[in-house]
C-alpha cells in the first residue's frame, strides 16, 4: 500500500512540473529552479558562516578565561612563595645551627613536559639555600633536575630518609654519588616532604670537605619535625580555600 501511495506521489509531482513547463517554458522553468537554488544555497552558506563565527568567538572566550585563571593561579602562587619565604629560610637557618653542616637546602619537585607516550618526567629544584662561608653555593648546578636519571629518589621514596657517607650512597647511586663528590660533598643527609598528595620534594643537610656530623639521631629527629613544617608552608594545596 504504501509503494502505491509513493508512486502516486511521484506521479502527481512530475504532471505538476510539466504543467509549469508547458506554461512557462523550459527554459524559463530551469532559471526559475536555478534562482530557487541558488536563493536557498545563499541562505544555508549564511547559517554556516555564522555558526563558523558563533564557534570562533566561544573559543576565544573559552581561551580568554583559560588565559585569565591561568594568570590568576600564578599570581597567587607567587603571593603564597613571598608569604612562606620567611617561614622556609628560618627552618634552614634553624637546621644550619643545630646540626652543624655546611649547607642546607630544600628541592621541590615539579612535573616536566610529557613524552610521546603521554608519561611526564618528575624533575627536581633546589629552590632553597644556604651554605656556610668558606663552602659554595650549588643551587644553581640543581636547577631543573630530571630525577629519572638517578636511584636515590626512588631509594627515599621507599626509605623516606637517608644518612651517612658518599661511600654508602655509592651502592644506591654512583651518578648521583659522582655529582656530590665535584661539590666537595662527604656525608650526605636527606628526608622527603610529603604533601597531602605524596611527596613534594626533599629536604636535606651536606658536610663537606671530610667533616661529618656529630650524631645521626640528632638529624633523625630534626628531620622529623622540620619536614613536617615544611609540608605545611610547601605545600600548595594546604593553601587553597
Amino acid at each position: 500500500m504504501g509503494t502505491v501511495d509513493n508512486v502516486e506521489k511521484s506521479v502527481n509531482i512530475i504532471g505538476k512540473i510539466a504543467e509549469i513547463i508547458k506554461k512557462n517554458g523550459l527554459i524559463i522553468t530551469l532559471i526559475a529552479v536555478m534562482l530557487f537554488g541558488a536563493g536557498v544555497g545563499s541562505v544555508m552558506c549564511y547559517k554556516v558562516f555564522k555558526l563558523n563565527e558563533e564557534f570562533g568567538i566561544t573559543i576565544r572566550k573559552q581561551n580568554q578565561e583559560a588565559e585569565y585563571y591561568k594568570d590568576k593561579e600564578h599570581s597567587e602562587s607567587n603571593k603564597i612563595r613571598e608569604e612562606i619565604k620567611p617561614q622556609v629560610d628560618q627552618i634552614i637557618e634553624h637546621t644550619m645551627d643545630k646540626l652543624d653542616c655546611d649547607r642546607c637546602y630544600v628541592i621541590e619537585m615539579h612535573n616536566g613536559n610529557n613524552n610521546p607516550s603521554g608519561l611526564p618526567f618528575i624533575y627536581g629544584e633546589m629552590t632553597y639555600e644556604e651554605s656556610v662561608y668558606n663552602v659554595d653555593d650549588v643551587d644553581d648546578e640543581y636547577m631543573s633536575i630530571n630525577l629519572s636519571r638517578y636511584k636515590f629518589p626512588m631509594y627515599l621514596k621507599n626509605n623516606t630518609m637517608f644518612i651517612g657517607t658518599l661511600d654508602e650512597m655509592r651502592d644506591i647511586d654512583p651518578k648521583l654519588t659522582k655529582k656530590l663528590e665535584s661539590d666537595d660533598v662527604t656525608y650526605v643527609a636527606m628526608v622527603v616532604i610529603n604533601g597531602t598528595e605524596g611527596e613534594i620534594g626533599l629536604f636535606g643537610v651536606s658536610y663537606c670537605n671530610g667533616n661529618e656530623p656529630k650524631n645521626d639521631e640528632v638529624i633523625k629527629t630534626l628531620f622529623m619535625t622540620e619536614s613536617q613544617k615544611l609540608s605545611h608552608y610547601l605545600d600548595k594545596k594546604r593553601h587553597i580555600k
